[in-house]
């Protein structure tokens, strides 16, 4: 007769939790390798969905190789789900349970672990029996409470010490019939698994009792994801500071583009991007001003950098110098040229010579004042 334990009280509406390890992708260290071929007792016997016979020669159970130190078997769920609770199912060949049974020895020692990678020392361990179990008292099926979240499911054991407790087998063996997971199918939870989880939970992942997500898809944050991220962030775990948008605006929460574009001194969609040196405004649509001296500006006004070429006024550089004045910045003043016709904006020289009583380049010297120093 077989023999059921569950260890810590589990109630009754556990048992609503489906089965997510069936038929899922498995794997053992150490197969056993049958010569004859008569029997496949490879690592899927243990999540067939089968376990009327629990002999090896039932093709229902997975069965490791003899005489080894460690033995290893596990299940990947296909994603990183929600666990309640585990049921295994040992190797018994249909013969009585109990201290004098050849498979029992085997069964004591092992542990089980929960992890996200194939590495046990990865996760987190789910039981172990530490010598909790003798060759009097451990039954052939038992059911493990192990409220954790984790995509592979690892089933180990070993005898690699020297000494190993009393009734325990000489050698360790993988002897699991079937080895069930009971948990929640991907981004559903309650004890029925009967409601779907947030729409923008990471990876579609949530608690298999609150919902909770376990992280958010990009632009969402809360313990079930539904708010935007805003404060000027975006992005995974709203941990991205968006650009410079126009008028300060939130940009897209998810991939932080600016809605309704840059403001001015910025570009690209983040508006992050400062603008190049010829250009300026909102979103960088505006030429320098031909007038710069260095043909460059500051991005956001405009304000040529280095002052003006000649003929040409600040702060922008893209007036003419007014009738009065020429040079750099329009810093000099006009002489007095020939029937007051503005002189050249750039040189500052007169056109069509200078008015009567002036000469020079410029224009500016009085032929009075040069008589009377004579």
């Amino acid at each position: 007769m077989i023999k059921t334990i569950f260890l810590f009280t589990l109630p009754l509406i556990a048992f609503t939790y489906k089965n997510i390890a069936l038929k899922k992708s498995t794997w053992q260290l150490h197969p056993y390798a049958d010569e004859t071929l008569r029997y496949s007792a490879n690592a899927s016997k243990a999540v067939d969905g089968l376990k009327t016979d629990l002999s090896y020669t039932g093709h229902q159970c997975t069965v490791s190789a003899n005489k080894k130190r460690e033995a290893e078997w596990r299940v990947d769920l296909g994603a990183v789900l929600g666990i309640n609770h585990i049921t295994i199912y040992y190797r018994t060949d249909n013969i009585s349970w109990g201290p004098t049974q050849g498979y029992v020895p085997r069964f004591l020692g092992f542990s089980v672990y929960i992890s996200n990678t194939t590495d046990k020392e990865d996760g987190v361990l789910c039981f172990m029996d530490n010598q909790n179990f003798t060759k009097e008292n451990i039954p052939a099926v038992i059911t493990l409470n192990c409220p954790h979240h984790g995509r592979y499911v690892i089933y180990y054991n070993n005898r690699t010490s020297s000494r190993p407790p009393p009734g325990y087998s000489r050698y360790a063996y993988n002897g699991l019939c079937e080895f069930e997971v009971y948990g929640c199918p991907l981004n559903y939870f309650g004890p029925t698994c009967s409601q779907s989880g947030p729409a923008q939970c990471n990876n579609s992942n949530c608690h298999i009792d609150t919902g909770e997500c376990f992280g958010c898809k990009d632009g969402y944050r809360g313990p079930k994801c539904g708010e935007e991220c805003e404060n000027n962030m975006y992005g995974a775990g709203c941990s991205e500071e968006c650009g410079h948008c126009v008028n300060g605006e939130q940009c897209n929460p998810v991939h932080g583009t600016c809605r309704n574009g840059c403001e001015a001194g910025y570009y690209k969609k983040r508006c992050k991007r400062v603008c190049p040196q010829e250009l300026y405004g909102r979103n960088c649509l505006k030429n320098c001003s031909e007038g710069c001296f260095s043909k460059t500006c500051d991005g956001k006004t405009g304000v040529c950098e280095g002052g003006c070429s000649r003929g040409w006024k600040l702060p922008l550089c893209n007036e003419e110098c007014d009738d009065s004045t020429y040079g750099s910045n329009c810093s000099y003043s006009c002489g007095h040229c020939q029937d007051e016709v503005p002189c050249d904006k750039k040189t500052g020289k007169c056109p069509s010579g200078c008015a009567s009583g002036y000469e020079g380049i410029y224009c500016n010297k009085s032929k009075l004042q040069e008589y009377s120093a004579n």
